[in-house]
């Protein structure tokens, strides 16, 4: 087609094959019908352009090339499948139209009003304008992605994405470059494993994961919600805003300033990866109006620890505690700072200095149940080194005295966001729960703490039933102790037989107790296996008959607090979610194989369902608790000519939202599973999923209304 030329190709069975458009010639595909007196569609394949190429409504150009000076334009309705656009082309997306697998590269051009899935931008330029959506879009060797409308699972790996005034970015992997998050812009559930995402003034970042390198919120920007791993920093300057809590695992490091605000749960008992800065310079008096949680450990040296930058040791006069959860220090200048720490009374506190000389807060424990001696019983908080503790030799059905060599206590803050096994609550066994006088008052112990019966140790959490042993909520923190013998025995506890300590490698997890030391060589670590003084069981077979010989007890001691009732369901509720957040609902379910209807051109969807514990909907004797969804078999797409298989989940082990393989061709999901489809079908087909189990679960919508969320 030369210049000034026209070639139209309609008429509904049009069709061009390897057009060459030049400077100034224009292929229309789909055109007006003078016959008709309406517009008709077209086809056009691998057309070469130079010139312009128009794509109406209803139809489709495939393979297109624009060059320097070439513009190719999608109309509302129009669809434009693999198009390269090189330096100085162009191509322009109608509100309406669609664009897949377009690749943009050399300084090329892509402006989406419309609808662009799985551009590659290679050295080249993508705009997104207000109202548009981009998806799954990759950006490489410096390439550009602007975003005033939505994009969603956007892959930097050399490049950056800068998201403006309206602009909302959902699910960007930063992998090699960067994030620009401007005024007026939201972020959310941005990953980060090498680059970073810059917040500026105005800007909104949510859910940000930080695995790797850095995220920096300059003054007037907000971070909400972010994670940051071992190897991630998160950099709030002066006048940056957290929102939400900010999760610091081991490993991870965060820096603020007085008046970041929000809340910072330091997760482990050695996390030093918090440091307050702006504090040498502040005023008379300054106030870290930031919440920090779980500020614990096991001892000075040995627990959590806040960095002060620019504060040292000596600076400090003073140490108080206005209320339980603030700690205040007075400086040689008679300036205050004042901590906002949850227990921060309670956790006590030990001073030091930093590799840099800056002040660390660090935490320092605090100190109650009755151990049998021969002299009586003894509580637990008054044993020491060298006193003498009755233990019983179940084998030879005797009492032998053994000698302590060690304890250790420890102070736990419950985490009540989690589940009541995960969150630290203690369990609380009822007097009489076990037998008469067995024991003969309430006992508090640890979940993961074990009771001896017929021969093996049980861990309690696995006798909870809810009604004599079960988690008590209103004990939020506390300190409890551990008993080394000279041997590991089984020891009575307010008359009920349980266990010593067990060093397998923990020791330093708790302080020692006592006013002096027993010195020793180093000892290797212990196991269950080969040093314990009977087996440690959690086997169903083993725990289940004596749970509910527990269960039947509780009746006949007439316990007044009863099991919480559960309703359940083996319905998993099972639907597609899109990576646009689109939520596709079965339309048939024939013996577990579950089908749905797909649209054009979606490369990857989510398997999402209600999940369940097994421990939770079974019974805590058994000692499974994942998450799970749906346990699925075969996966397959079928179209009109063709039935291909997705293997994926039974052959790759690091697969998003799906738990280990099993032995069998199947493998369950935790409720919210990644599944990427084969290729990309310009046309409507049906995946079916094949569900081999599922259930029961706990009816719970929300549950599943977060997993929605999640992907949307």
């Amino acid at each position: 087609v030369n210049n000034g030329g026209v070639f139209r190709v309609y008429n509904n069975v049009g069709k061009s094959f390897d057009t060459v458009v030049s400077a100034g010639g224009i292929e229309e595909v789909g055109a007006y019908n003078y016959l008709s007196s309406d517009y008709t569609s077209g086809s056009s394949y691998n057309t070469k352009i130079y010139g312009s190429q128009i794509v109406r409504s209803g139809s489709v150009a495939s393979g297109a090339i624009v060059y320097s000076g070439g513009r190719q334009y999608v109309s509302s309705g129009g669809v434009a499948i693999s198009a390269t656009v090189f330096d100085g082309g162009r191509q322009t997306v109608s509100s309406g139209g669609v664009a897949s697998n377009t690749t943009v590269s050399s300084g090329g051009y892509q402006l989406v009003n419309g609808s662009a899935t799985n551009t590659t931008i290679n050295t080249g330029s993508q705009g997104v304008n207000s109202g548009a959506i981009a998806t799954s879009t990759t950006i490489i060797n410096s390439g550009y992605q602007q975003v005033k409308g939505t994009a969603s699972n956007t892959t930097i790996n050399a490049g950056y994405q800068a998201l403006l005034s309206g602009g909302i970015a959902t699910s960007t992997t930063i992998s090699g470059g960067y994030q620009l998050v401007m005024s007026g812009s939201i972020a959310s559930n941005t990953t980060i494993n090498s680059g970073f995402q810059q917040v500026n003034a105005g800007g909104i970042a949510t859910s940000t994961t930080i695995n790797a390198d850095y995220q920096l919120v300059i003054s007037g920007g907000i971070a909400s919600d972010t994670i940051v791993n071992n190897g991630g920093l998160q950099e709030v300057q002066n006048g940056g805003k957290l929102g939400g809590t900010t999760t610091l695992n081991m490993g991870g490091s965060a820096t603020i300033y007085p008046d970041a605000g929000g809340r910072i749960d330091l997760v482990g008992d050695t996390n030093g990866g918090l440091t307050i800065s702006g504090l040498a310079n502040g005023g008379t008096v300054t106030t870290v109006v930031t919440v920090i949680d779980g500020f614990n450990g096991a001892g000075a040296g040995n627990s959590d620890a806040i960095h002060l930058a620019g504060i040292k040791q000596s600076d400090v006069t003073k140490v108080e505690y206005p209320t339980p959860d603030q700690v205040k220090f007075t400086l040689k200048n008679g300036h205050t700072i004042t901590l906002n720490i949850t227990g921060a009374r309670d956790a006590g506190y030990t001073l030091g200095t930093g590799s840099d000389g800056s002040l660390t807060y660090e935490v320092c424990f605090l100190t109650g149940s009755m151990i049998r001696t021969f002299e009586g019983e003894i509580a637990v908080e008054d044993i020491r080194i060298g006193d003498e503790v009755l233990t019983f030799d179940w084998q030879q059905n005797k009492e032998i005295s053994r000698s302590v060599r060690w304890v250790g206590h420890k102070t736990v803050r419950v985490k009540a966001h989690l589940n009541e096994d995960e969150a630290g609550y203690p369990v609380r066994v009822l007097k009489d729960a076990v037998a008469d006088g067995v024991p003969y008052k309430d006992l508090l112990i640890t979940p993961e703490h074990c009771l001896f019966f017929d021969g093996k140790f049980i861990p309690v959490r696995m006798l909870v039933n809810g009604a004599s042993i079960y988690y008590d909520r209103s004990i939020t923190d506390y300190t409890y102790y551990h008993i080394e013998t000279e041997e590991h025995s089984v020891i009575w506890a307010d008359g009920m037989l349980t266990e010593s300590y067990l060093d397998t490698g923990n020791r330093r997890q708790f302080k020692q107790h006592g006013n002096y030391a027993l010195l020793t060589p180093v000892s290797e670590v212990k196991s269950w296996d080969h040093d314990a003084s009977a087996i440690l069981t959690v086997q169903r077979q083993d725990v289940e008959p004596i749970y509910h010989t527990l269960v039947q007890r509780s009746a006949a001691i007439e316990v007044t607090m009863m099991p919480e009732t559960k309703e359940l369901t083996n319905d998993p509720d099972l639907c597609l979610v899109t990576p646009t957040g689109l939520v596709l609902q079965p339309l048939l379910n024939r013996d577990g194989r579950y089908s749905f209807n797909l649209p054009e051109d979606v490369n990857a969807v989510h398997l999402v369902s209600r999940v369940s514990r097994p421990s939770d909907v079974i019974g805590s004797f058994v000692d499974d608790r994942r998450y799970l969804g749906v346990l699925v078999g075969e996966i397959y797409v079928l179209t009109a000519h063709s039935v291909d298989m997705i293997t994926e989940h039974l052959e790759q082990q690091d697969l998003q939202g799906w738990d280990v393989i099993e032995q069998t061709p199947c493998r369950w999901t935790n409720g919210n599973a990644l599944l990427m489809m084969p290729q990309n079908y310009p046309n409507k087909r049906i995946l079916v999923v094949h569900v081999l189990a599922a259930g029961p679960y706990i009816i719970d919508q929300s549950e599943k209304d977060n997993a929605i969320e999640q992907v949307a």
